[in-house]
């Protein structure tokens, strides 16, 4: 068994060099931080924005620690699709100060084959807790009320709808996102033939 071997100065020097080393890995942590952030953040201040690449990781390692950050993992586009709205139909974020509607016109649903969901996310990236404890708004939501014309109009804000909770995904009072999960999209989908509807403010009168 081999004995172990102190550098020059002895423990003295032994504690210097593991200083450095953690003031290192600190510093490693801070960084690698700060550029996993950088990619969370919608640059483009698109209404949806979505990545074809997603679970397929190759030696893409930023985009893999940058899904564990916000969504812990991520399927093939193949299997499931993917869309954040950090931002409304003006590029503005989206705040629970304001009231929104996310509508799809009748024949015009997301395209889906296995089903689809609008999740909520406060700033902290967890579920906002609300009263209702709806989280998820989709096609397998018991109750959702179409218009006349087949659209559906989803109510997002923090204070229940006067028409009622049948279509409202409940938000926080401050800053939050969505993701649009589309399980076994369709081709007009992966091909950009489908375009999401924009989440639209709702003026204040």
């Amino acid at each position: 068994m081999r004995s172990l071997r102190l550098p020059p100065g002895g423990l003295d020097a032994l504690e210097r060099s593991s200083q450095r080393v953690r003031e290192g890995l600190r510093h490693a942590y801070s960084e690698g931080i700060h550029l996993i952030e950088q990619h969370i953040v919608n640059l483009t201040r698109k209404p949806w924005t979505w990545s074809p690449h997603l679970g397929i990781w190759g030696d893409n390692i930023l985009m893999r620690a940058t899904v564990a950050m916000k969504g812990l993992g991520a399927l093939a586009a193949t299997e499931t699709l993917y869309a954040q709205a950090d931002f409304d139909a003006d590029s503005e974020p989206l705040h629970g100060q304001h009231g929104y509607t996310l509508r799809f016109e009748g024949g015009h649903m997301p395209p889906a084959d296995a089903f689809w969901s609008v999740s909520l996310y406060g700033e902290d990236r967890y579920f906002a807790a609300n009263p209702m404890g709806r989280y998820a708004i989709g096609d397998r939501t018991k109750g959702l009320r179409l218009g006349q014309d087949n659209s559906l109009t989803l109510q997002i804000q923090h204070e229940r709808p006067a028409e009622g909770d049948a279509n409202w995904l409940p938000a926080p009072s401050g800053p939050f996102y969505l993701i649009l999960r589309m399980y076994h999209p369709r081709e007009e989908m992966l091909n950009g033939r489908y375009t999401l509807p924009p989440v639209q403010r709702v003026k204040e009168r």
